[in-house]
């Protein structure tokens, strides 16, 4: 089945669900999308570019959030592909990846089984299996526009990073009429999202989650929201 058809198929049932449905008919997209998410042509249309920048910003605060004995969770991890970069190069650093779709953690436990700091779960971001204050950093790549239920899921992520802990969540989200026509055609041909933020939007869901929002960036297709709890 082509893709444009499957994305309709699947954004037409999206409408009219509730959250929990919602979920299963996002499960099966990504079920979908796992056959080729690590394509080599996949990266290097959209998310080579966007490992790089992500492996950046990390580094650029590894001093203060990637010490020895930090932990950090990659929810909505996908194939574990920023976990498994990640771990490498921070190998003192605990990492969790937590994800719910099957096929998707299949490769992720595959791709990182040979690395001891980490470890692959199944979980929803809803309601994530952690105690409270459990995390230095939370990492939610290309996913939150994904999610059935965002405040909730920014609560969980509040409720799990300790005290001056990192939120750093990478989505698309634009302000400007051009930018979100843009993003509704093009982005919607490719996946069936529950809704495109704008940084306006994201930014106001932070602080009501009780996140400060410290940074901002676009890189890109999408933007960079470095929070601060």
């Amino acid at each position: 089945m082509a893709w444009a058809d499957y994305s309709k198929r699947i954004m037409t049932q999206k409408l009219t669900t509730t959250h929990e449905s919602f979920e299963g008919l996002t499960k099966k997209e990504f079920k979908y999308w796992s056959r080729f998410y690590d394509s080599r042509l996949v990266r290097l249309l959209y998310f080579e570019r966007i490992y790089q920048k992500i492996l950046q910003a990390v580094r650029e605060r590894a001093h203060i959030y990637m010490l020895p004995d930090s932990k950090l969770l990659d929810t909505a991890c996908g194939t574990g592909e920023m976990i498994f970069r990640l771990a490498k190069e921070f190998p003192s650093v605990a990492f969790v990846g937590a994800d719910f779709s099957d096929e998707m953690l299949a490769i992720a436990r595959q791709k990182t089984s040979h690395l001891k700091n980490v470890k692959i779960i199944s979980a929803n971001v809803s309601n994530l299996p952690f105690t409270n204050k459990s995390f230095d950093t939370v990492l939610c790549s290309d996913a939150f526009h994904h999610f059935a239920e965002p405040e909730r899921a920014l609560k969980e992520m509040n409720r799990i990073i300790k005290t001056g802990g990192l939120l750093f969540l990478i989505d698309p989200a634009f302000d400007t009429l051009f930018q979100k026509l843009i993003l509704s055609i093009f982005g919607k041909i490719v996946e069936t999202p529950k809704k495109y933020y704008s940084r306006r939007e994201l930014t106001l869901l932070f602080q009501d989650a009780g996140f400060r929002v410290d940074h901002i960036f676009n890189y890109y297709f999408t933007n960079f929201f470095i929070c601060i709890k």
